[in-house]
């Protein structure tokens, strides 16, 4: 056996008891086939198929097939095999390569869909149809449809494929965090409760929020005293929050008897 045999993973068979000569040659056959396993699993991998798990889904195969052979049936071992390795990776692909696994009515139709299209194309002399596929499985164009939507199930898309030749990746058009939405959504509720507010109050907000002044900058600015400004900020923004929860609507505030300015009526 070559050193690259020797390094293969294979499920280890089971140990020989003394004098189990019937075992010893099935192991014996397990490891002097390890090619044909190899060579029936790379006929099932495809580019987003792990071609390790493949191979190894195959020596199971090949261990099944080693045990169950009979060699007083009169055919050789590896036309045994054949299938039975083939099987295994049929149900390991079945079952365990769908990232959403549909029903198996849908798996069976896709299957059927997907070996008679060639066929069906030389006969039609064009691409099947959805109508086509339809008539000929005596199945609906919304099952159809369902059936071969389902193969997005086992290969979905990576998100650092690009869109389009050169562009951007999938994965720049989706958002960094949950935030991003929330601040988003918050400021497409908020924009209608700010036109609500009093021109003094509104200009308030701006200096504060949007250029970054501080108190003591914006009372200057605006000709009140810093206390004033911090308490005109409390209750906008505390009218604001009850805007945005549906509490009450944005209402003007009662003018303080010092401050004319800053009369605000209601909506």
């Amino acid at each position: 056996m070559t050193a690259a045999a020797a390094e293969r993973t294979v499920p280890a068979p089971a140990a020989p008891r003394s004098g189990d000569a019937g075992l010893d040659r099935s192991n014996a056959r397990v490891v002097s086939h390890l090619d044909v396993a190899e060579a029936i699993a790379r006929r099932f991998t495809a580019g987003y198929r792990d071609p390790d798990d493949l191979r190894q889904v195959a020596y199971v195969g090949l261990v099944k097939a080693s045990r169950r052979y009979d060699p007083s049936r009169g055919s050789d071992f590896v036309s045994f095999a054949v299938p039975t390795i083939t099987g295994e990776l049929k149900r390991h692909l079945r079952d365990q390569s769908w990232v959403v696994r549909p029903p198996r009515r849908v798996q069976e139709l896709r299957l059927r869909i997907a070996k008679s299209r060639d066929g069906l194309t030389q006969e039609l002399q064009r691409t099947p149809s959805t109508s086509d596929f339809a008539a000929r499985f005596n199945a609906t164009r919304s099952d159809v449809r369902e059936a071969l939507d389902a193969g997005n199930s086992m290969r979905p898309l990576s998100l650092d494929a690009p869109v389009r030749e050169g562009g951007d990746e999938l994965g720049a058009f989706i958002a960094n965090s949950d935030s991003d939405l929330e601040r988003a959504e918050a400021l497409a509720l908020l924009a209608p409760a700010l036109k609500r507010l009093a021109p003094r109050e509104k200009h308030i907000i701006y200096l504060r929020y949007y250029r970054g002044l501080t108190q003591q900058t914006i009372s200057q600015t605006v000709g009140v005293t810093q206390m004033h400004v911090s308490r005109l900020l409390t209750r906008t923004l505390e009218e604001l929050r009850e805007a945005l929860t549906g509490t009450r609507s944005v209402v003007r505030i009662a003018p303080d008897a010092h401050d004319e300015g800053g009369e605000r009526r209601t909506a």
